[in-house]
């Protein structure tokens, strides 16, 4: 009997977190390379990235939210305080130009936020004044269609790291520009 109320919580869980559309992909992993100026300092910052889409949940035709992480080497080309690297986990949402089930091309609009942890709190002159921070991204890119379920994803994004004013001081990184190569499956 205990089985049974074990079972049906577990049975209904999978079937939830296995269906989805059938052009849907639910996981991606992709590598990127970032630079551009701090805002409102003299130097620049540098990333590369590793990240990935741990699943993804149609929400409409053209809207899905997604679970993020990412591992990233931030480099800034100032005199002290050169390197940090990051991981974080995130909620991201995804909106497209056009239904993505159509259309073998499939621009879109995206943004992610959440916890990251930061291996060194300062980068260049700027100093979070914690290890964790919020990681968020602004991006915006391309799926290409490859099959049902396989697809290359090309986009720009922004990422920004600060600590919404947790703690002090709360100056925030930037890396303005990262290109990111992605495969869905």
């Amino acid at each position: 009997m205990k089985f049974k109320y074990l079972f049906l919580p577990f049975y209904a869980i999978t079937l939830f977190l296995t269906t989805h559309s059938i052009y849907a992909w639910n996981h991606e992993i992709a590598i990127g390379y970032g630079w551009g100026k701090e805002l409102e300092k003299d130097y620049n910052n540098t990333a590369v990235v590793l990240s990935g889409k741990f699943y993804q949940f149609k929400i409409d035709n053209t809207l899905i939210a997604t679970i993020d992480g990412s591992v990233s080497q931030l480099h800034a080309n100032t005199d002290y305080n050169k390197n940090s690297t990051t991981a974080s986990v995130g909620l991201g949402l995804r909106a497209y130009f056009v239904n993505p089930e159509l259309h073998q091309y499939r621009p879109y609009l995206g943004i992610s936020s959440g916890p990251a942890y930061l291996s060194n709190t300062r980068l260049g002159e700027q100093d979070q004044g914690g290890h964790f921070d919020l990681q968020s991204t602004l991006e915006g890119g391309i799926e290409f269609g490859l099959k049902k379920q396989r697809s290359i994803d090309l986009n720009l994004h922004l990422v920004h790291y600060c600590n919404a004013g947790l703690r002090s001081p709360n100056r925030a990184f930037n890396v303005p520009f990262v290109v990111s190569l992605g495969y869905q499956f």
